[in-house]
């Protein structure tokens, strides 16, 4: 069974506050490339998706491994950062990444299986897609 959105999560405004929570973050940096970073979160679009969509760069996704629920944000530079949102954690991933390269053309229900550099496998479900 999917797990639902919490009630207190507006999924059409939850994107658009992500994209301002990163925003904020990058332009508090002084290096050329967090304001770049800002920059492109600046102008991401925020629309929300249609559930049957599939995972593209821009695409705000909720995943589910191990039992724990976390957030993924697929974008095209600046992959790599790590936080958190509303309690889960936030991963910034391009699709260069093993796991946003294996998340592209995904829909939400589907389960996906990658294995680590040290040879151990790790299933990944897709909860959500914004």
């Amino acid at each position: 069974m999917d797990t639902e959105f919490p009630q207190t999560t507006d999924p059409k405004t939850t994107k658009a506050r992500i994209l301002h929570q990163l925003r904020a973050h990058f332009e508090s940096e002084t290096d050329d490339d967090s304001r770049r970073a800002a920059l492109m979160f600046r102008f991401m679009p925020s629309r929300e998706q249609d559930p049957g969509d599939v995972i593209g760069p821009g695409t705000l996704v909720r995943i589910e491994t191990g039992g724990r629920e976390s957030w993924v944000l697929v974008v095209p530079n600046f992959g790599g950062h790590v936080t958190d949102f509303e309690g889960l954690p936030l991963q910034i991933l391009t699709p260069q990444s093993p796991l946003g390269e294996a998340l592209l053309g995904r829909r939400r229900g589907d389960t996906l299986t990658l294995t680590t550099r040290s040879g151990a496998t790790r299933s990944y479900r897709v909860v959500g897609v914004l």
